[in-house]
């Protein structure tokens, strides 16, 4: 591997940051799909415990304390298992130590920060629907649409929050801070990068959808049997997916520090001094 393979060491254009996320997948799949394992089964805690006392599923787990504590407990172990993921990808191909032990303590040391930030970035993206509370019902259709937009925009332009918290040590206004001023004059090139990468997840989901949906039914004859198939396959290709996302952010966070902030001068500077 290169020791230029990442950071950039230009600015890249669209179908060059798309090559330098497969790129980066390709490096760090093998290495980030457990993970991606663990990130999804922590976040199935709260489901795993219906599914064997035989709940029946309610929203919000029905207010039953345990949902509610492995729900809490879940998304935390979730949280640490997705920062490890993007620290132990950023190792990788930086070709820094990737064993697991580093990556782990990072990530719990950077957690209450990583926490506040992702609680912020939602309060931001999701807060204007609190202006639905102000609007009468009937016009609630015809308001949403606009909040729909703004909240597109503002989860495109804090899309680099989760980075500029694990790898450049912001704090939690910091890294959205961060993040704004990234995207800023970039944002229709970041939002085309990310529905390219999220429509070539939507099309491989769709081909194994379909084959699930031919070859499960002739092994399996239960319907509930089936359904739980259905859903641990479908858990399984989410972990898989897991190392293209942190890929992507990746990526994108890279290309736009060489536009706004040099880093790739600030290598060559750094190695001219070093020679």
């Amino acid at each position: 591997m290169s020791p230029a393979f990442y950071p950039p060491t230009r600015p890249l254009g669209i179908g060059e940051v798309l090559d330098l996320a497969i790129q980066i997948f390709k490096a760090t799949a093998i290495r980030g799909i457990p993970y991606g394992i663990c990130a999804v089964t922590f976040e199935q805690l709260p489901n795993i415990y219906d599914l064997g006392s035989g709940a029946v599923r309610q929203p919000y787990g029905g207010d039953r304390p345990l949902w509610l504590a492995l729900f809490f407990v879940g998304t935390v172990l979730a949280l640490i298992a997705w920062s490890a993921l993007l620290l132990q990808q950023r190792a990788i191909i930086e070709q820094r130590s990737s064993t697991l032990r580093p990556q782990l303590t990072e990530a719990l040391r950077r957690l209450p920060v990583f926490v506040l930030a992702t609680l912020l970035f939602f309060v931001v993206v999701g807060g204007d629907f609190a202006a639905l509370l102000l609007v009468p019902d009937q016009y609630h259709s015809w308001v949403r649409v606009p909040l729909i937009v703004l909240s597109a925009y503002l989860a495109v332009a804090l899309s680099c929050t989760w980075p500029a918290v694990l790898l450049v040590d912001q704090g939690p206004v910091g890294a959205l801070r961060h993040s704004i001023r990234l995207v800023w004059g970039n944002w229709w090139r970041v939002c085309a990068i990310y529905a390219v990468g999220a429509a070539a997840v939507m099309v491989l989901a769709i081909l194994v959808a379909v084959l699930i949906a031919l070859v499960v039914p002739a092994l399996v004859a239960d319907i509930p049997v089936m359904m739980a198939v259905y859903r641990v396959l479908a858990n399984a290709m989410v972990a898989v997916v897991a190392p293209f996302a942190g890929a992507l952010v990746l990526a994108v966070f890279g290309d736009l520090r060489v536009r706004k902030e040099g880093i790739d001068l600030q290598q060559r500077i750094a190695g001219l001094a070093v020679e």
